[in-house]
């Protein structure tokens, strides 16, 4: 018998010690991550127990009839520990159904977290949906190496030395400003849009969490900042969250010794980098350049998804079978 337990400010060490020790979760998901959401989004968490014991976490948020994992996050789902298995996963799910059906919600978005960010890699989640009736909605492929295994490019190994010649040079900092401005204007001049992150968010998410997000910055033969990286590390990947260089660096090969730079710092103590999204429009538009321009450095392709589970019917379908 599962119960199921909405979180609250109390539970707060108990849900980071459980995410900290889980299978599949990432810093994320730690409360201060999720927190910093709360003036943008109704938190509706829950917190899985059998027998006394804590066995699972959903983060989420209310969007209407509609609960997210989470609103404000690229994934989410259920976080488990190594010892899940495929019956227990199916009655958290259909506890987590009863309970939202019974607070007056319909759907649950749900976002799935990549396997290359499980300590473990397990399909356990990927078949629950399967048997739940979850709709697949949302695809988006993202570029990632496999660091044990990788060689860094000929050709981008002759951008590196053009960008040492150059006299260019990588160097791990605090969060610079300047660093977030540049990626802003980047993003609005490329893409006409913004960055996720304001400057404050960020030097806030970096305070809080020094030991999971890095700033690479990239600096010209005067000094001058040309570019930067901002990565959010996990137990398994190192996940550019931004990386950008402006024109000069850019016409110096600045992006080749920026990402060998990285990729040499992140060999030894993680398995994957991951470059992130290369697509618009919950993954129906692909950016073909910007994918282009990771798949030059060898990178393969993990897809990032997000269903949509309707409660009644997962709960009726699991009744038919």
């Amino acid at each position: 018998m599962i119960k199921v337990e909405r979180y609250t400010e109390q539970y707060k060490k108990i849900w980071n010690f459980f995410v900290d020790d889980s299978n599949n979760a990432t810093f994320l998901l730690n409360r201060a991550y999720l927190d910093y959401h709360k003036s943008k989004f109704q938190d509706h968490s829950l917190l899985f127990y059998k027998n006394n014991t804590l066995v699972a976490v959903l983060p989420a948020s209310e969007h209407g009839v509609e609960v997210r994992s989470h609103g404000g996050l690229t994934y989410g789902g259920i976080i488990f520990s190594t010892q899940m298995n495929i019956p227990l996963l199916i009655e958290i799910i259909l506890e987590a159904a009863r309970y939202y059906l019974d607070h007056g919600f319909k759907t649950l978005l749900y976002k799935e977290i990549p396997l290359i960010y499980h300590a473990h890699p397990s399909g356990e989640e990927a078949y629950v949906l399967f048997r739940a009736n979850a709709k697949l909605i949302s695809r988006s492929p993202s570029s990632f190496i496999a660091l044990s295994e990788y060689q860094f490019p000929n050709k981008k190994l002759g951008g590196v030395r053009k960008a040492i010649k150059n006299g260019l040079n990588v160097k791990i900092e605090g969060l610079s400003a300047s660093v977030m401005n540049l990626v802003d204007a980047n993003l609005k001049m490329r893409y006409k849009i913004s960055a996720v992150h304001s400057v404050e968010e960020m030097e806030l998410l970096s305070g809080s969490f020094p030991k999971n997000i890095k700033i690479f910055n990239l600096y010209s033969k005067d000094s001058n900042l040309i570019g930067g990286a901002v990565i959010y590390e996990s137990k398994m990947v190192a996940h550019a969250q931004y990386l950008v260089v402006n024109d000069l660096a850019r016409s110096q090969r600045g992006m080749d010794l920026l990402i060998y730079t990285l990729i040499q710092f992140y060999s030894e103590s993680k398995k994957y980098f991951d470059f992130g999204i290369s697509s618009e429009d919950d993954g129906m538009k692909l950016n073909e350049s910007l994918y282009k321009q990771k798949n030059e450095y060898g990178s393969y392709v993990v897809n990032y998804d997000q269903y949509i589970v309707n409660f009644k019917e997962m709960l009726m379908t699991f009744v038919k079978r």
